[in-house]
């Protein structure tokens, strides 16, 4: 027995059973709850806070996060209040004021209760996974989106950059781009 699946080039390709199956509990896998709800999750301390303000600022400015074209022309944007692979949570002083922008602190089940609401999709910026060690730093960036609930639809969307930042003159200035991954 095969399963058609489509590809991303529009494009349909045949899988055995056994690599379906393995992607599929791949999928589902990663789709799982964590052990600790974000909610419980401690504050990120105020230099990993100030780190995400000047990497947020600096890539909102030069319009370059990935998938920064899901937000469209919205000026108020949510952003992801928990940095799940860190285990942190962002607090309003990680928010630059950054004009035409309105960016404000979005939990995941808010974005969900959201796009379930107004049965559309909702778009937010990602932060993740902040390391900085001495005058080098690299932290997670991206949009992502919650989708209207449908247990038929498995969502595969977004992409993600890990960029390089370093810290100059009391500031922290971007490198590079050293990965961007899309699902």
């Amino acid at each position: 027995m095969r399963v058609r699946v489509r590809d991303g080039g529009g494009g349909v390709r045949l899988l055995g059973v056994g690599t379906f199956a393995i992607a599929l509990a791949a999928l589902v896998s990663a789709q799982q709850v964590p052990a600790t709800k974000p909610s419980a999750y401690p504050f990120a301390g105020a230099d990993v806070q100030q780190f995400v303000r000047a990497a947020l600022t600096d890539r909102l400015r030069a319009n370059d996060v990935p998938d920064l074209n899901l937000l469209q022309s919205s000026r108020r944007i949510g952003v992801r209040d928990v940095m799940p692979k860190a285990h942190l949570r962002l607090q309003e002083s990680a928010l630059p004021e950054l004009d035409p922008y309105q960016l404000f602190l979005l939990s995941p089940a808010d974005a969900q209760a959201m796009a379930d609401r107004r049965a559309a999709t909702i778009p937010f910026i990602t932060i993740d996974q902040p390391s900085i060690d001495g005058d080098r730093a690299t932290i997670s960036l991206g949009v992502d989106i919650a989708t209207p609930s449908n247990p038929r639809v498995i969502k595969l969307c977004c992409c993600t950059g890990q960029a390089e930042f370093h810290r100059s003159g009391g500031g922290w200035t971007f490198v590079k781009w050293l990965t961007t991954v899309c699902s």
